[in-house]
This record gives C-alpha cells, sequence and structure tokens, in this order.
C-alpha cells in the first residue's frame, strides 16, 4: 500500500513536473524565437551596413578616377581646339592667298 501511495504520489509530480516543463519550453521557445528573428535582423542590417560602406568606397574611389580623368580630358579638349584654331588660321590664310591669286589671274586675263 505505501508503494501504491508513492507510485501515486511520483504519477503526480511527474505530471505536475510535465506540465511545468511544457510551460517552461513555451517560455524559452518564445525567447528562443525572438532571440531568432532578432539575430537574423541584427545579421542583415550588418550587410547592408557592409554593402554601403562598400559602395561609399568604390563611390570614393571612381569619384577620385573621375577627377583625374576629367583634368587629362580637359587638357586634352584644350590641345584640340587649339589644334583646330592653328588649322582655321592657316585655312584662313590659304584661302586669302587663294582668293588673292584668283583675282590676280582673273584681272591678268581681262587685260590681255
Amino acid at each position: 500500500s505505501e508503494f501504491k501511495t508513492v507510485t501515486q504520489q511520483t504519477a503526480l509530480l511527474e505530471k505536475q513536473c510535465m506540465k511545468l516543463q511544457t510551460k517552461l519550453d513555451t517560455t524559452l521557445g518564445g525567447y528562443s524565437r525572438k532571440l531568432s528573428e532578432q539575430k537574423v535582423k541584427y545579421e542583415n542590417l550588418n550587410q547592408d551596413y557592409q554593402e554601403e560602406r562598400t559602395s561609399k568606397h568604390v563611390y570614393f574611389y571612381l569619384h577620385q578616377l573621375e577627377q583625374v580623368g576629367l583634368q587629362s580630358r580637359l587638357t586634352s579638349i584644350q590641345q584640340e581646339v587649339e589644334q583646330l584654331q592653328q588649322n582655321e588660321t592657316k585655312g584662313q590664310r590659304i584661302y586669302g592667298d587663294l582668293l588673292h591669286e584668283k583675282n590676280r589671274l582673273l584681272l591678268r586675263l581681262k587685260q590681255q
């Protein structure tokens, strides 16, 4: 009979322990789920931060390259403009000489 009483009390304690275990699992499961969600959130934020940081470095690097390229391009354009101006001046001089030669030849034809 004592064995039966101990067995019943053990069964009752086991039932209470199972209830407490279920309640504990539910509570800890909620915290574990929250922790997992926070972990994912922080990982995503960190990834976004790293991508922004990389993009910023790339942007500044490209900006520096553009500045160097811009100076080079401006110098090249200035040289090209100077060359075109010289060619224009030379072409106008040749045109003027040819026009003068044409007028001289026309005048000589009229005099003949």
